[in-house]
């Protein structure tokens, strides 16, 4: 159990990046750019707006391949000093609305979104995307990952969480 939890600090970071008012929909990205080496786990996110984002609004997420925008953001290590994570931050001020894969609502202009398990698990070549549905929005906006070899695949595929979703969508199957 320590040997894990050890592991998943050596391979762990967050990212950063303060936009400055967008013109259409802001919107973050964390992109996997391992090659082939890794896949990248997220665990969480937060999105802060400040002028011009509505109270209520909305927060569009979606899963996708390639990279949007330009990679703007701040990536560090959970361990400082280590090398840096095998992801990028990119941000893009997009004119249209992703076709979100999971929305979340906002709590005074902020979402603040962390899992005992991931939001996401990425294959290289793939971003998970967090876009405001509020034109105009300054956001600042942050990921917090794991990032894992091939050979450890197997150990996230028992996440009690996902065992979950795979018994709801066999049903949905049936």
């Amino acid at each position: 159990m320590v040997a894990h939890l050890l592991a998943d600090a050596l391979h762990s970071g967050r990212s950063v990046y303060q936009a400055a008012a967008a013109v259409n929909y802001a919107t973050h990205s964390l992109y996997n750019n391992s090659g082939s080496a890794y896949y990248v786990a997220v665990h969480g996110f937060g999105v802060f707006q400040g002028a011009g984002f509505g109270t209520g609004a909305e927060m569009f997420c979606a899963a996708a391949q390639g990279t949007f925008g330009s990679s703007l953001g701040t990536i560090s290590p959970l361990l400082v000093g280590e090398a840096k994570p095998p992801v990028l931050h990119y941000y893009q001020d997009q004119a249209a609305l992703l076709t979100p894969d999971c929305v979340l609502g906002s709590q005074n202009g902020a979402i603040n979104l962390a899992l005992g398990q991931p939001i996401v698990i990425l294959q290289p070549g793939w971003s998970f995307q967090v876009q405001t549905t509020t034109q105009a929005a300054t956001t600042i906006a942050g990921f917090f990952f794991t990032w894992f070899g091939p050979e450890e695949l197997p150990r996230w595929h028992r996440l009690p969480g996902l065992d979950i979703l795979r018994d709801l969508a066999a049903l949905g199957q049936a």
